[in-house]
């Protein structure tokens, strides 16, 4: 049976004793134990006393992993440089998890990995999280009013919704956050704030760094270096990696309000994810338009 790793592709050996030991080795070890090609697995990070390595592909036949931890340690102590204790584990999230199974139940778990597989999916699309962003509402300077909205609307449409931590004007510190939720299994993720020209906007940019595919579409577009625009405009965002779809809404409640319904579109499969962020953007652009015609009437009433 072949499953989708759903991006969960790591799998880490903790603890270990390396001694000089190769890593290409380590890595073709690994490969051959899982019936991969030698270069669809490699040595991502080596710490003191732990090794992670990456699978690079996205479906793997279920009988390659399960029950196989085992076989894999036997054969890592094989490769000079490299040592095991007898609590040595292995560890991963997702499909490769069930690499750690004992042998002696994999045959009745494969018979199950189809259901399981499904019912993963359908609690991961059914999981959301929604951060604020900015150091405005960090610091208590303003009430965050759309995580609260958004959080009623997500479980009116049957999603168990959760706050996240606020984001800080940080792209690091951001691009960390989302992977996490992304690893932590939420199917929604949405952020509001942090979409603007400004130095401390980078909420479009950590999704870009996380998304195998985005859209990210202007909603208005400014001359970069003007004023305090160091960017060339105001963009929303929408990513995708693995089951995992996320939103960059803006800050002002008025648009949040005003995107939901799209959103609200899309998460009852009525538009896919590059037709939300195109929509969100028209709407908002909308807005924004409707906005700029009003201050100009009103100062051209003034005169």
């Amino acid at each position: 049976m072949e499953l989708n790793l759903l991006e969960k592709t790591e799998i880490h050996i903790q603890p270990v004793k390396l001694d000089d030991a190769n890593l290409g080795e380590i890595a073709r070890v690994t490969a051959a134990v899982l019936g991969l090609q030698p270069d669809r697995v490699q040595v991502i990070d080596v710490r003191e006393d732990s090794i992670a390595l990456d699978i690079l592909q996205q479906n793997i036949r279920a009988e390659q992993v399960f029950g196989k931890g085992r076989e894999l340690l036997a054969e890592l102590t094989k490769v000079s440089g490299f040592g095991i204790f007898p609590d040595t584990r292995i560890d991963s999230s997702g499909i490769l998890g069930y690499i750690e199974l004992d042998p002696g139940r994999a045959g009745e778990v494969l018979k199950n990995a189809g259901k399981m597989s499904q019912e993963i999916r359908s609690r991961i699309a059914r999981r959301a999280i929604v951060f604020p962003s900015g150091a405005e509402v960090q610091s208590g300077l303003i009430e965050d009013t759309n995580t609260p909205y958004l959080l009623e609307e997500l479980r009116r449409e049957g999603f168990k919704a959760v706050r996240g931590e606020i984001l800080p004007d940080d792209l690091t510190v951001t691009t960390a956050r989302l992977n996490s939720a992304v690893d932590e299994g939420y199917g929604l993720i949405v952020t509001t704030g942090g979409v603007g020209a400004e130095d401390k906007d980078f909420n479009v940019e950590a999704l870009s760094k996380v998304a195998s595919k985005v859209w990210t579409p202007y909603i208005i577009r400014f001359t970069r270096g003007q004023g305090r625009h160091i960017k060339d405009g105001v963009r929303i965002g929408v990513g995708q990696i693995g089951l995992t779809t996320i939103v960059n809404l803006p800050g002002p409640h008025e648009e949040v309000q005003t995107a939901f319904p799209i959103m609200r579109s899309f998460i009852r499969g009525e538009i896919d994810a590059e037709n939300l962020a195109d929509q969100l953007a028209q709407v908002l652009k909308n807005r924004w338009q409707e906005k700029f015609d009003m201050m100009h009437n009103r100062h051209a009433g003034g005169h």
